[in-house]
């Protein structure tokens, strides 16, 4: 195994404060971004500015050269990600092992872009409103917002997605151009797509807007399944309630009638019709991912209940899907399930959950192995 680092939790803090960091081996720091695509969400969520400027997280080699590198790695999180912690540990080896910068973005209303509004005392809130309220089952203050938000509006993830993949975009000029940081003119941006980003990753290849990944390379890790192969009630993601109606909203293809303000209306038939074809195995992704797949890797989690590995295995079948043998899909590298179904901070299961998310940051010693051979199965595939 190479010499990996297990725990990034002073990393982590780095990043939070804002503060720069290089222990020798890399350079962790983060970048400001200002989102142009706030018109494909609802009006009332258009002027959250946490959502609108927002930092990233770059981690580049120490040895960098000054003409820069030619090929830099974005990775895309989950769905109700609330920090960057789970992710630093795999950018952090990742930028060591591949030798190339690693960029952690986030999504619409995820990590830093979420409203401050919705901080820990609102999500109490919600989550003992939610828990009294019959038939509402896997409810946990982890889970209250994003469930109280998709409840009400089951769009917003949609629109959501669409502004990230804009924004996604904007990055991406920006790093082809050569005028971001540790990139020279003409750099490939490379894709580590994790659950709900690997849909975002894999639509992004499959469109290739403007040949942008003409020549770049897709990891889907835990991800890319169809939509009869999504179940993400859980007291990390969301509630039962909220997982019903965002399922339902894709399921009979809502999306499709999302009226959107003429100014951008027209920029959403490409993403919406890849989305399509992930979701359902429509006839033209069988094809695609044929003509992409030795530009596409996909890792599925044996024990995975929210993103299954038969259903990645089912709709990604150009691809010979490698299976690895880890934690819950929320945290992989950290905690064995199964996850309770009721959220209760005596219980010694709910415990051993809040723990897991607090200790993210660290790989745990019974999935090191395990982690060491995703690194090395990532990192192998770009480099080749």
């Amino acid at each position: 195994m190479h010499d990996l680092v297990f725990d990034t939790e002073p990393l982590v803090q780095a990043i939070s404060k804002g503060v720069p960091m290089d222990d020798g081996r890399c350079r962790v720091f983060t970048l400001p971004f200002e989102s142009r695509h706030a018109g494909f969400l609802r009006p009332e969520d258009r002027d959250i500015e946490e959502n609108r400027r927002f930092t990233y997280v770059m981690v580049e080699p120490a040895a960098s050269t000054p003409r820069a590198y030619a090929d830099i790695l974005l990775i895309f999180h989950g769905l109700n990600e609330g920090s960057y912690a789970k992710l630093v540990p795999w950018a952090y080896n990742l930028a060591c092992l591949a030798e190339m910068p690693v960029l952690i973005f986030p999504m619409a209303f995820h990590i830093n872009r979420r409203s401050n509004a919705w901080g820990f005392s609102n999500q109490l809130r919600l989550y003992n409103l939610r828990r009294r309220t019959p038939d509402i089952h896997k409810v946990s203050p982890f889970n209250a917002t994003i469930s109280e938000r998709f409840a009400q509006a089951p769009d917003r993830l949609f629109r959501g997605g669409l502004q990230t993949y804009y924004d996604v975009l904007t990055l991406c000029d920006h790093i082809r151009s050569g005028s971001h940081p540790g990139c020279r003119p003409g750099a490939r941006p490379h894709c580590l797509g994790y659950s709900a980003g690997g849909y975002l990753a894999l639509v992004l290849m499959l469109a290739d807007p403007g040949g942008r990944f003409g020549d770049s390379r897709c990891i889907l890790f835990a991800s890319g399944a169809d939509l009869d192969g999504v179940h993400p009630a859980s007291i990390f993601i969301l509630d039962a309630h909220a997982d019903h109606r965002m399922i339902e909203f894709f399921r009979t293809r809502q999306y499709e009638q999302v009226a959107f303000d003429p100014a951008v209306a027209a920029l959403t038939s490409e993403p919406e019709r890849w989305l399509t074809e992930v979701f359902f195995h429509g006839p033209r992704l069988a094809a695609r991912i044929e003509a992409l797949q030795t530009r596409l890797r996909a890792i599925a989690n044996i024990g995975d209940e929210v993103i299954t590995a038969e259903g990645m295995v089912r709709n990604l079948d150009r691809l010979d899907v490698r299976h690895f043998a880890l934690g819950i899909h929320e945290l992989p590298f950290t905690l064995p399930g199964p996850l309770p179904d009721t959220y209760d901070r005596h219980d010694k299961a709910t415990k051993a959950a809040i723990s897991g998310a607090h200790n993210s940051s660290r790989i745990g010693e019974s999935y090191r192995e395990a982690f060491g051979r995703f690194i090395d199965e990532v990192a192998g595939f770009l480099r080749t």
